[in-house]
């Protein structure tokens, strides 16, 4: 994107508008434009710019006031309608914003709409059968993965600094890797997804995709004021810090991502931080122990769609890999 609003991260928009070089209202029509200019990437599923137009006329509390953004579209937004990638959601319009929706707004971001995510957000590509699917903004041949992936790319479009994003089982971190932005999946505990706490094992958080560091640690001071500060690694106390390199399976590792971790690692060794080289910390067990929860994820949200998304959800109109991917986990539970 080439106007010099896009060029700017989440903090220099804020501290721009703040100092009065620019309104709210303008970042905002200028994102909305951008949004427009990148349809090709089908990264938005539901446009809300009349919406954000209203509340950017408002945006005037909260670390991230007037700063525009997109919600992923597994999470509800009051009037704007939700699809969990799918169409056997119908035509749903939530009448009540879920938590996480209250949250970001509260730190004064204003949504442009809902991003685009594969079916359930069950997947590392975002392509859902229903909808055309996610591309990349740096190769629209190449996919922006998943299952953030609307996100991903509305970031590294320049649409807009921040976008909301989602982590189970990599749905931040994927996209972030394919689209070359940052994406952080924060500790269990900070900003954890509804009902993942009732599930066996709670693996699932909120975050955000962002194309600075500096605008992830300001999110997380926005909507966990409460939380663990993310102090700076030249500031924090000695650490200790194992780092791998190699696959749990012995799958072979890319030479790229072996001298990317062991540039990191030597980075917070110069900074006074001991780091030691270590085996993987788990077995290649933990592969398919991962793949028989994701079908359980899978049959729960088929058969419990109803409950979980709305009264009207037709689980038999899922996509066939959905379901058959739900069929597995009803034949083979966790133990």
């Amino acid at each position: 994107m080439n106007d010099e609003l896009g060029r700017w991260d989440a903090v220099e928009t804020r501290e721009r508008i703040q100092r009065g070089d620019v309104t709210a209202a303008e970042v905002v029509e200028a994102a909305i434009a951008r949004a427009e200019a990148a349809a090709e990437l089908n990264a938005i599923v539901t446009p809300s710019f009349d919406q954000a137009r209203a509340r950017a006329e408002q945006a005037t509390g909260g670390l991230l006031a007037g700063v525009p953004t997109f919600i992923k579209d597994l999470a509800r937004t009051e009037g704007v309608r939700t699809r969990w990638g799918t169409v056997a959601s119908g035509h749903y319009v939530p009448t009540k914003s879920d938590p996480i929706v209250r949250t970001i707004e509260a730190t004064g971001l204003v949504s442009l709409g809902k991003s685009a995510t594969p079916e359930l957000g069950l997947t590392g590509t975002t392509e859902p059968l229903a909808m055309a699917p996610c591309r990349n903004p740096h190769d629209p041949e190449r996919s922006a993965g998943g299952s953030s992936g609307g996100a991903g790319a509305l970031v590294a479009s320049g649409v807009v600094p921040i976008a909301h994003g989602s982590d189970g089982g990599g749905s931040i971190r994927i996209p972030a890797s394919c689209n070359g932005v940052v994406g952080l999946k924060v500790s269990r505990g900070r900003l954890d997804m509804e009902g993942s706490n009732l599930l066996p094992v709670n693996v699932a958080i909120h975050g955000c995709l962002t194309r600075t560091v500096r605008d992830t640690v300001r999110f997380w001071e926005a909507v966990a004021p409460a939380g663990p500060a993310m102090t700076p690694l030249d500031e924090a106390p000695r650490l200790r810090i194992g780092a791998y390199t190699d696959a749990p399976t012995g799958t072979p590792v890319h030479d790229d991502h072996r001298q990317a971790v062991l540039k990191a690692a030597e980075a917070c060794r110069a900074i006074g931080h001991e780091v030691e080289a270590i085996a993987p910390p788990f077995e290649g067990q933990v592969i398919d122990d991962f793949l028989r929860y994701w079908r359980l994820i899978a049959w729960v949200q088929k058969v419990g769609g109803r409950l979980l998304m709305h009264p009207r959800f037709d689980g038999s109109k899922l996509d066939g890999w959905t379901k058959g991917l739900a069929a597995s986990g009803r034949a083979d539970p966790l133990k």
